[in-house]
Parts: C-alpha cells; structure tokens; sequence
C-alpha cells in the first residue's frame, strides 16, 4: 500500500477504490448470473429472478409492482386485511414507477438498482475513510477491513447448531452482505457513511464553521432526511449517538454554543415529520402496527454470538475501544464508541429494535480496527509496510469467509436434483400460466388462497392480496400459515372459515380464487375443494372460485 498522506481523495485513489468495488460486486452478481443462465431439469421449472434473501424480496418487488400501476403509497400484499395504502418503502415504489418509465421489467429494475446502490455504498465508504485519515495506506486498510471482513459464523455456526449470528442472518450489518439481498441497505450504509463524514469533523479541536453547503451541512441535512425517510431504525442511533456527544462537549464547555446547536437542528428537524409519520402510522393502521412488532420480536444472538459475529475486526478494535471507553476524547472516537453502543443497545431492544437495528454495525466496529492496527498491533510487532501487506493478505481469507459461505450457500437450492425442495427460488412453469390466467381477473383487493412458496410471489407478479406469504408481512403468521396447511391437508373441522376470513386481525377478507398445484399437493389431499367451482387448469395447476366475487 502507498504510504503517502494527502488531504483530498486523488483520482488514483478513485480509480483503486472503483477497481475493488468492481471485484466485490462482480463476487455479489456472479451467482445470479450464473442462476439465470443455468438449465433447471426438464426445463419445466420457472427461476424468480433472486437467489439471497429471496423472501424478502419478494415484499420489495411486490412493492415495486404497486409504483409501477402509479401507486406512491403502498399496501402489505403478503396480508389479506383490508388495509389504507402508506408511506413505507417509498424507494421501491419509486423503483417501480421508474421501471414502468423506462419499460424495464421489475425484477431487471430491482438489480440495476442493487448495483447503482451498492456502488455508492463502496464509495462513500472510501470517502468516509479520507474524511478521518490522511495517510493513503489507512484509508485503504479502512475499507477492505469494512468491505472483506465479516465474524466467525462460518465456523461457530456448524459446530454450536446455532446459526443466528449477525454475518450469517443479518446482511444489513456488513456492506458486502447487504449488497447480496436488497437496494436500502447498501443505500443506507452508504448515506450513514457520508453522515458520519460530516458530523466526526464537528468536534475537531479548533473547528468554528456552522453547517453549510460547504461544509457538509448539505450532506447532514439530507443525507439524515433520506435515512429516516427509508429506513428509519438506521436513523435513529446515530443521531442519539451524536446528540450524547453534543451533551457531552457541551458539559465539558460549561455552555451551549449555537454552533453546535445548529448542527444538531440540521441533522433532527429535517427528518422530524417524517418520523411523526411514522408514529401516526404506527398507532392507528393495526396491520403495520403488527407487522413492525414482529420484526422486532426476532430473537437477537446471544451476547457471545454478537462478539464472534465481529470476529476479527472486534478482536483488533479492542486497543482502540479501551483507548475511547478511558479518555473519552471529542476526536471522532467518542461518537463512533457511542454509535457502536446505540446499535447493541437497540439489538438487543424487542419492539423498537432487534436484530434488523444492526445496519451498519461493522463500520465503528472497522473504524477502532483501523485505528488500533496503526496505532498498536503493528508498532507493537514492528511491521514495516510490506509486512503488513503480508499480514492482512494471509487474514483476508479467515476474515471473509462467512461472506463466501453467505454468497455460495443458496446455490444450493439451484443445484438440487429435487427443484421442489428449493423452498420458492424454483416454480413449476404451470404457475406462471396460471398467474397470467389470474391477473386478467383479479383486482388489487382480492385474495388468493395458495402454498406459502407460491404465495410468495403471487403478489409480485399479478398484484393482489394472499392469505399467507410472508413470515413477517403477514399479520399473525404462525396462525394463517397453520389454517394454510390444515386447509389443504383436509384437516379443517369448518373449510369455509379460512375463506371467508376468519383468520384476520383487523377487517374480513374473502377468498376468491384457490390455486391447487404440486406445491399444494404436497400437503395431502384437501376434501375442501369438494364444494369450490374448476374455473381454470394449466398442466399440473388447478384453479377454483370460490362464488365469492364483489
């Protein structure tokens, strides 16, 4: 690495970072490009276009698809209940607007999007790292650490059983992770990153400047506002780690300077409403209310987990963090410490928090690495340069393996000699037909009765309400994804409950159409089709009415 310092960004610095940005999204991408050019057997099986976090995605494509018939606000489709349209996950409903604007499909308008995202993750990563260090060598080190590294999953997981550890569940807390599965969170990490660019310089000894377009005060202002509009929890954090810091400076001064303050009012108000939002949302639409307090209720890891999830970069950090837990200094340390701890704390808080608040955790984590390694591990060793070089390059493997065990795992699904076992990557290409059967017949508000697999992506292609798709978009999901399987494995006592909406949190839904196909089948064989009319059949795919029509 160069040893040089510099003050600004060089364009060989850009060209390094866009040059490992290339290879690490590259990594991300192959996978699906080897899925979609692959042969599934027979060829009668339908590929849904995502391999990571497949599930989830479905929920933002089903999102996209409501922007792309022009809807700004948006609905839970994967949930039955008759519900008012919000605000959440605007960016996916731009998406798809965007997609309809440019006739693109989509799923093709999702991974754009993954890409343009995650780029601008990587780079203002990198522009993170020139904002706190001068020394070129240290910036690089920054960013691999931040970018490769990952915890020891890989390897805890198989030998305890337990495989809830941040690297191997969470994607949001590390930026190669979140690069995999969706487009807010390397959006988010990114913009969490130019944020803490603007906010560290704040407490600089002699910094007089009030926040400006010059400044950063432009970044802070919205990059903080596009945060909380997106993904609130990301917000949230950080600015109660920067307003302690603030009490804290403030306490040393003995007085309140309006320069401080006006940093403060930049980076909060802005983003007021968007939360008062969010509150209202929260305590008067029953649906959302329910479906926010069970992603919350995600059991978090144990205290060991979360360590051996930050691996080596913790274990490294470990110099730097004692050295900012004793002296407390207003350089940058002291908010990134109080970051750190804002994002455990809010883990480990059901409801408001849980698992999903650690987006963005490997940041401070990579911040007290970077520091502790110049600062300590190599003095201490008396590394010179090339040693170094050497060093990191024999911990790189070890540090990134459970990226790699993350990235190759779900091809799995695509390999298997059994497609029908690969949970809904794979469908039988009849339920394409009969999706295209359906969507010229059902409305927005219908509801459809299908295999949890296929109801996942029944609201993505033709737009309209299930009664089971989801593990957290669906209200009570234990509940519905029970009658589900009771219904078509015969074992409903009253078959007309579940279709007329009887399982419901908030309103009644009715049924209209019932799909009956191999995911189906593999329940059993359901007596409750006995009273439904055939309207429809495409290969091995059987479609009945349920009489219910508005």
């Amino acid at each position: 690495m160069r040893t040089g310092y510099t003050g600004h960004v060089t364009p060989a610095e850009w060209r390094w970072a866009a040059l490992v940005s290339g290879i690490l999204l590259l990594a991300a991408f192959v996978p699906l490009i080897w899925a979609g050019l692959a042969t599934h057997p027979g060829n009668d099986w339908l590929y849904v276009g995502v391999i990571h976090d497949y599930v989830d995605s479905a929920t933002y494509l089903a999102r996209m698809a409501q922007g792309a018939q022009g809807q700004v606000l948006t609905v839970i489709l994967h949930s039955p209940e008759p519900q008012s349209a919000t605000f959440q996950h605007i960016l996916y409903a731009i998406l798809g607007s965007t997609a309809d604007l440019l006739a693109l499909p989509t799923i093709a308008t999702f991974h754009l999007a993954r890409i343009a995202a995650s780029l601008f993750m990587y780079m203002s990563l990198y522009q993170l790292a020139s904002t706190i260090w001068t020394k070129v060598r240290t910036r690089r080190l920054f960013f691999v650490i931040v970018n490769v590294s990952a915890g020891f999953g890989w390897i805890a997981g198989p030998l305890t059983g337990d495989f809830n550890f941040l690297d191997l569940r969470w994607p949001e807390a590390f930026p190669f992770s979140s690069s995999l599965v969706n487009v807010h969170y390397p959006l988010i990490i990114g913009l969490l990153a130019l944020l803490i660019g603007a906010l560290v310089p704040v407490f600089r000894p002699g910094e007089v400047s009030d926040p400006d377009v010059a400044n950063g005060g432009t970044i802070v202002f919205l990059s903080g506002l596009m945060v909380a509009t997106v993904h609130p929890i990301a917000y949230v954090p950080l600015l109660m780690a920067f307003s302690i810091s603030l009490a804290i400076l403030w306490f040393r001064q003995r007085s309140i300077t309006r320069r401080e303050l006006r940093w403060l009012l930049w980076f909060a108000v802005p983003s007021l409403p968007i939360l008062l939002y969010y509150v209202f949302v929260l305590n008067f639409n029953p649906l959302v209310r329910r479906v926010f307090l069970q992603q919350g209720d995600a059991a978090p890891p144990t205290l060991l987990a979360l360590i051996l999830s930050l691996g080596l970069p913790l274990i490294f950090a470990l110099p730097g963090l004692f050295r900012a837990f004793r002296r407390l200094e207003l350089d940058g340390d002291l908010m990134m410490l109080l970051w750190l701890l804002m994002l455990v704390l809010f883990i480990y808080v059901p409801a408001i928090g849980g698992p999903p608040a650690a987006i963005g955790i490997s940041l401070p984590v990579a911040y007290f690495a970077t520091r502790s390694l110049e600062d300590y591990w190599f003095r201490i060793n008396r590394l010179n340069g090339r040693n170094r070089l050497r060093l990191m390059a024999a911990l790189l493997p070890l540090m990134a393996a459970s990226h790699l065990l993350v990235l190759w795992l779900p091809i799995q699904l695509l390999t298997s000699q059994n497609p029908e076992d690969s949970g809904g990557v794979l469908l039988p290409e009849d339920y394409l037909r009969a999706y295209t059967w359906l969507a010229g017949r059902v409305q927005s508000d219908d509801v459809v009765l299908a295999a949890p697999e296929v109801s996942l992506w029944l609201p993505v292609i033709i737009r309209t309400h299930v009664v089971y798709g989801h593990p957290i978009e669906t209200a009570d999901p234990g509940t519905k994804r029970g009658a589900v399987m009771a219904w078509y494995r015969g074992l409903s006592q009253d078959c007309d409950a579940l279709l007329r909406g009887d399982y419901t949190i908030d309103g009644s839904y009715r049924i209209r159409y019932v799909l009956y196909g191999p995911a189906e089948r593999q329940f059993g064989s359901t007596a409750c089709l006995q009273n439904l009319d055939p309207a429809a059949r495409f290969g091995s795919v059987e479609i009945y009415a349920t009489g219910q029509d508005d």
